[in-house]
């Protein structure tokens, strides 16, 4: 939508008006809408995702137990890796990002 000059004359009449109403509003009528709260209730799929995301929260970014694993047995030359599935996750990798795709 383009508002030119005119155009935001006239908006900003439309809100000074409204603007204008409401502090003019009776105290009685004001303090009744004041006085409520807003409510928010989840559905029992909302309750159960905040649960998850919560506890997932709590989890450390980095498996601490994993990265000293994989560094010892680096450390002292076991560590096999398995060239297929390497290829496999790269190969799927490509594709879910859409890396795959020829272009023109």
């Amino acid at each position: 939508m383009y508002i030119n000059q005119g155009r935001i004359g006239q908006i900003m009449k439309v809100y000074n008006q409204n603007t204008k109403v409401s502090q003019n509003a009776k105290p009685e009528k004001t303090q009744g809408l004041m006085g409520k709260k807003d409510q928010l209730t989840l559905s029992n799929e909302g309750q159960t995702f905040q649960k998850v995301l919560s506890a997932m929260e709590q989890l450390p970014d980095i498996r601490e137990d994993k990265v000293k694993d994989v560094k010892q047995r680096v450390d002292s030359g076991t560590y096999q890796i398995d060239n297929e599935k390497v290829a496999e996750k790269m190969m799927a990798a490509k594709l879910f990002n859409g890396l795959g795709t020829r272009k023109k």
